[in-house]
């Protein structure tokens, strides 16, 4: 797949969304070329914790979970104590979600995101070295968790080759631009997927 070029267009919506970095955009179209590397392993995970107290003391979807291959196992969704599902799953196609990947990429979501990794296999440290420049899950630092826990937004694209996970995560906050984005990323995708992020949506506001 050709490289993906960082576009000019989205630059000041993503200065918005997550903190301004003066990254080359060689970095981000690096990341672009190893998530489309690994679309097949690929999942997206948007969750949400609406810092309401009204809303967050009400159950209802909170995570949604884009995947690409039938072959990957999905945990069951969550359900709230009403039978109301908080998480929900949906498969998409690699047009959909490398759509997705390019809309992160217009804003500096990629050059922000923290990276971690993990193991795969309980072999894998001693076959290769682990992904470079990423922290061991096991260390992660608590203040992304900490904002969704307290009510915070969070993304998280997880692939994986033969012998490790990899994590990008970054938080953000609903505002009019976060809002006019992530309508975006609605309007990229189709059918099923495209109900649930509006539903999600929905919850937030």
């Amino acid at each position: 797949m050709r490289k993906m070029q960082i576009l000019l267009i989205g630059f000041f919506v993503g200065m918005i969304l997550f903190p301004i970095n003066f990254a080359s955009a060689d970095k981000a179209n690096e990341i672009v070329d190893t998530l489309n590397k690994f679309i097949d392993t690929l999942t997206i995970t948007i969750n949400v914790n609406p810092v309401s107290q009204e809303n967050r003391e009400k159950c209802g979807l909170r995570s949604i979970l884009l995947y690409t291959s039938s072959t990957l196992l999905i945990e069951p969704p969550g359900l709230c104590p009403n039978g109301e599902p908080s998480s929900v799953a949906t498969k998409v196609t690699k047009e959909e979600v490398s759509r997705v990947i390019t809309l992160l990429a217009e804003t500096n979501f990629l050059e922000q995101a923290k990276k971690y990794y993990s193991e795969r296999t309980p072999t894998a440290s001693k076959t290769s070295a682990p992904p470079a420049n990423a922290m061991d899950i096991l260390d992660k630092k608590s203040d992304v968790n900490l904002k969704a826990q307290l009510g915070g937004y969070i993304i998280q694209l997880n692939m994986f080759d033969q012998n490790w996970y990899t994590y990008y995560e970054n938080s953000f906050e609903w505002t009019k631009e976060s809002k006019e984005f992530f309508l975006k990323i609605e309007s990229s995708l189709e059918g099923e997927a495209r109900k649930q992020i509006s539903a999600l949506f929905k919850k937030i506001e």
